[in-house]
């Protein structure tokens, strides 16, 4: 099993040396977009990261940004979209081959995300996100927190105490972040101020 590793790691890299040596390096000269197309794809899967990075860090909430388009599918935030959604996907899988129903968080929280994408585009400005398109990706996301935090827990009589400390701490992180954000949506002028701020 290591043998065929290796072989697979040294083809690899005698594929890389080759092709450096006959294009110049690794990566094509220009890896940027010929269509509107493949804007538009690779813009929706920059969106899918940085919505899925609004859930986990909910910190940098706004109802109106404007996200510049992606220079192309190697630019780190297609990058990073592109395995979430893997990532996601194979959970999932995984899930639902297990029989468990927390399957079911996965679509939760990219369905909505992916319903919000066609209101994202503005055409030669970028993608505009809000948080408001998070309200019901937010249920599958807090779905699969919930089952990982389950499953971290031991299986004996009663919750750890780190564990229900970090349980606790995630608790109340996110629950101030909600309390001081729909203080700014009950007042017009403090919602237009820290809009205006971020």
């Amino acid at each position: 099993h290591g043998f065929v590793l290796v072989a697979m790691a040294s083809a690899l890299v005698i594929y890389l040396g080759m092709r450096w040596y006959a294009l110049g390096g690794v990566l094509p000269h220009s890896f940027g977009f010929e269509d509107r197309r493949h804007v538009l794809l690779a813009g929706w899967i920059a969106v899918l990261y940085q919505y899925t990075a609004r859930l986990v860090y909910p910190g940098t909430l706004t109802s109106f940004e404007v996200m510049s388009e992606p220079r192309g599918f190697l630019d780190g935030r297609v990058l990073a979209g592109f395995l979430i959604a893997a990532a996601l996907l194979a959970l999932a899988i995984w899930l639902f081959r297990r029989r468990r129903p927390e399957w079911l968080a996965v679509p939760m929280l990219l369905v909505p995300m992916g319903i919000s994408l066609p209101a994202t585009t503005v055409h030669g400005e970028g993608f505009v996100l809000g948080e408001r398109f998070l309200y019901l990706a937010s249920v599958g996301f807090c779905w699969l927190l919930a089952a990982a935090l389950w499953s971290a827990l031991p299986r004996r009589a009663g919750p750890s105490v780190p564990a229900a400390l970090a349980a606790l701490a995630l608790l109340c992180a996110y629950s101030a972040r909600t309390v001081l954000r729909n203080y700014q949506w009950r007042d017009e002028i403090a919602f237009y101020l820290n809009e205006l701020h971020t």
